[in-house]
Parts: C-alpha cells; structure tokens; sequence
C-alpha cells in the first residue's frame, strides 16, 4: 500500500520490479503481491483500508506491511493509527 504524493509511482515501480523478477525467472505470479496506492486519502481512510479491507489468501506466509519513516510526522500518526486498530 502506497500513500502519499509518490504513491501512483512508487506503487507503478514496485508492480513493474515483480514483473520484470518474473520475466527473468520464467515465472509468472510468482511473488503473491497486491499493491495499491492512496495518494488523496486521508490517513484514517488509509489505514482503515489497510487493517478492515486487506484480505489474506494464506495468513500462515502472507502479511500486511507498513513502511514508515520515523523522521516524518505523518508516518508517526499513521504508526499510531495502525496501533490502535
């Protein structure tokens, strides 16, 4: 899940270097990967999506994922977001 003003890009670069693993490796599909990207949602918005919207296929090898970066003020309030749900 990718936030933000970067999000379309980031969210756009990550699905294309699945791609590319895939056509490297004569796979397809072979990293089990959704990616979306919420660049005018709200942080609430966003982690509600994250937390009540995001269903895992096999919740023994899958998980949800935040990187967050501590130096950002939005990110902290997004880490204690996430924490409460």
């Amino acid at each position: 899940m990718c936030v933000g003003t970067f999000s379309e890009k980031l969210h756009d670069d990550i699905d294309e270097l699945i791609y590319q693993y895939d056509d490297e490796h004569g796979t397809e599909h072979s990293i089990n990967m959704v990616t979306t990207y919420h660049a005018d949602d709200t942080l609430e918005e966003v982690v509600d999506y994250c937390v009540y919207a995001t269903e895992l296929r096999d919740k023994d090898k899958g998980c949800i994922l935040a990187i967050l970066d501590d130096s950002s003020e939005e990110d902290e309030k997004m880490g204690i977001l996430l924490k409460k749900a």
